[in-house]
């Protein structure tokens, strides 16, 4: 069995919101693997992401995937939404300026630094892979190469917890990718090879070798 976890990086009224699944086999450098990349424009109805969450998870293979939600830019009310039209487990997280990750309620507050640097180990091992033929898969190379990590200017938590307001698909493939090497299925077994992420953007989006899963 593959483990697959499901990442939503939910955006307020100036930001887009994505969707990333992601697929992560049994071993320590495992790949993972991005195989849905999911986009909405800016200003979307949440009834609009909920419905994509909901038809997504109808599919057999997506049947006990976590869906890990970045709600820090909304309320509970849309995690409340989202709950009450799935029945898969659905992981809150605050992203956050903090040094460590706290658990309070079933909400994990993780600091932004945590999931920026995983990324970027992921990058230098070449341990993240994702498909040219993903229709947001240039975007999701062009946000990995154009982000920086930034320190609040001010005291509030949750001030600048992103780079720029289309840092959506970054965030919502890290989430995945971070849940899923957190908690990893012992029963996963291996997957098809596909294209190599590199830190550099010409190398980004390799030619994949293969037939490649996406969901609809």
């Amino acid at each position: 069995m593959i483990n697959r976890v499901i990442g939503v990086a939910l955006g307020g009224t100036s930001e887009m919101t994505a969707l990333a699944i992601v697929e992560r086999p049994s071993g320590d450098d495992s790949p993972i693997l991005v195989r849905h990349l999911e986009r909405f424009a800016i200003g979307a109805a949440w009834s609009e992401v909920v419905d994509a969450v909901v038809a997504l998870v109808k599919n057999n293979e997506l049947s006990y995937s976590p869906i890990i939600v970045d709600y820090s830019s909304v309320g509970q009310p849309l995690i409340t939404l989202l709950r009450a039209g799935v029945e898969h487990e659905v992981v809150p997280v605050t992203i956050s300026a903090g040094l460590a990750i706290n658990v309070a309620k079933g909400n994990h507050h993780v600091p932004k630094k945590e999931l920026i640097t995983f990324l970027q180990i992921l990058l230098q091992n070449r341990r993240l892979r994702v498909a040219r033929e993903l229709f947001e898969a240039t975007a999701l190379a062009e946000e990995l190469q154009n982000y920086r990590l930034k320190v609040p200017a001010n005291k509030d938590p949750l001030e600048d917890w992103r780079s720029g307001p289309q840092d959506d698909l970054v965030f919502a493939t890290v989430l995945a990718c971070w849940w899923a090497e957190r908690h990893p299925d012992p029963d996963a077994t291996g997957v098809e090879v596909i294209c190599t992420v590199r830190p550099h953007l010409r190398d980004l989006i390799g030619r994949h070798h293969g037939r490649i899963r996406r969901w609809s």
